[in-house]
């Protein structure tokens, strides 16, 4: 059950994986401020919608995911490189290129981008954008700071999912939450079979 929750969410966040190399009118993003977003997932576990916790630092470009669980995600949108932490074993699973988590937040690829509206989530006014790419398509509700507001879509893999933002905190968030912990065992993960 360590994955599930994480996977939802970068499920959801699947329209945005193609943003910064798309070509023409697109999104801001990564973020261009410090910032923390609670989320509210479509997926059910036992009975409720999940909510998950990203905080972005725009300094490092760096982020954390937190699922309430006991694990959180590292992601450096630079490299980019994902890593999931689950302190309650020690251990820190280096996930491997294509499992969609640190894809999902480091948006680099082929897609377009269509504008589709205004709306206002969790308070902020964002403009929704259509995305369609070989590596995701759905839509996105983006603010002018790059924060992701919405996003709901399907990945390469056709797994869909959706998020939209309850809470948005802008804030410097400290160079620790973003640290991996001292004292962790680094297990590598098989890459997958890309289809």
């Amino acid at each position: 059950m360590i994955r599930s929750r994480p996977h939802a969410l970068a499920t959801a966040l699947a329209g945005l994986l193609v943003l910064a190399a798309a070509p023409g009118p697109r999104p801001v993003f990564p973020p261009t401020r410090d910032v923390a977003v609670r989320y509210q997932a479509d997926v059910r576990a036992n009975g409720a919608p999940p909510t998950f916790l990203l905080r972005y630092s725009a300094a490092s470009q760096q982020a954390r995911l937190d699922s309430g669980a006991g694990s959180y995600v590292l992601v450096d949108l630079r490299a980019p490189q994902a890593r999931l932490v689950v302190p309650a074993m020690r251990l820190i699973f280096d996930l491997p290129a294509g499992s969609g988590l640190e894809q999902a937040l480091s948006l680099g690829g082929d897609s377009r981008f269509e504008r589709a509206g205004q709306e206002t989530i969790a308070g902020l006014p964002c403009t929704l954008w259509r995305v369609n790419g070989r590596e995701a398509n759905g839509t996105a509700c983006v603010t002018a700071q790059g924060v992701v507001l919405a996003a709901q879509g399907r990945d390469r893999q056709g797994r869909a999912g959706s998020v939209r933002a309850i809470a948005v905190a802008f804030g410097p968030e400290p160079p620790s939450l973003f640290a991996v912990p001292p004292g962790m065992r680094e297990v590598r993960l098989a890459s997958p079979a890309l289809p």
